[in-house]
């Protein structure tokens, strides 16, 4: 992974996000790349409100405990993050195959976000007969970059703490985060033709599960209205 600064003051190596996971030796990681004709702050709406895991990934990661558990948001200075606990749920086809657990387990997941695209989720399992030290655990990593007003390109990883030899299990993960997200593209860019290229205006009516997505926008918001007067400044 290559970061490359565009500024015209020297980069601060301090804000570059944390991305680690991908190259430890510790964690086993796949990634891929969609190309996906919606709007980045379409995108980082679906990675902030997971509860959508419930309806659009029935057949992977989702099922209705995560739209039913209930739903912390806080934020600080360049981040905002969003945390369930799914407690005593069924798993969901794909934590069956990736973890091995078949009776009911206990999940959660954190989404980390810092502007303007970068998520990190935290997630991890174990069987509802165990504890959390118990669990089994992966991090998922989002990069989204704005092409167009209506296209980015999303670049992805999934990394995992354990069965790292297992090369085939890395591979299955690969192959069904990328369906995963196919299923993502495809509502986001229904959403965004329905938008008719509007990403500014998307909570007209806002409910609890919104509030990470609002605090991101608002956020990246205040991002762009600083650069504009520094930009105004310079004339």
């Amino acid at each position: 992974m290559v970061w490359v600064w565009m500024g015209d003051e020297p980069a601060d190596v301090e804000k570059i996000p944390d991305f680690h996971w991908m190259k430890d030796e510790e964690w086993a990681a796949c990634n891929g790349y969609h190309l996906v004709k919606a709007n980045y702050q379409f995108m980082n709406d679906n990675l902030l409100d997971l509860s959508h895991e419930a309806y659009v990934h029935e057949r992977t990661i989702g099922n209705e405990a995560v739209a039913e558990a209930p739903v912390t948001t806080t934020s600080t200075d360049g981040e905002v993050r969003v945390h369930r606990d799914i407690e005593n749920c069924e798993p969901p086809p794909f934590y069956k195959r990736a973890t091995g657990f078949e009776t009911n387990i206990n999940r959660w997941h954190t989404t980390i976000f810092r502007p303007p695209g970068f998520h990190v989720i935290e997630n991890g399992s174990y069987p509802v007969t165990g504890t959390k030290t118990d669990a089994l655990e992966r991090r998922v990593m989002h990069l989204v970059t704005p092409e167009t007003p209506t296209t980015s390109h999303y670049f992805w990883g999934v990394a995992r703490q354990y069965l790292r030899e297992d090369s085939e299990l890395t591979e299955y993960i690969r192959q069904q985060s990328s369906n995963t997200f196919d299923e993502d593209a495809e509502i986001l860019e229904i959403q965004q033709q329905a938008m008719h290229g509007n990403a500014a205006s998307s909570f007209p009516v806002a409910l609890k599960t919104d509030a990470g997505p609002i605090r991101a926008r608002r956020m990246i918001q205040s991002i762009i209205e600083a650069e504009q007067r520094r930009g105004t400044a310079e004339v």
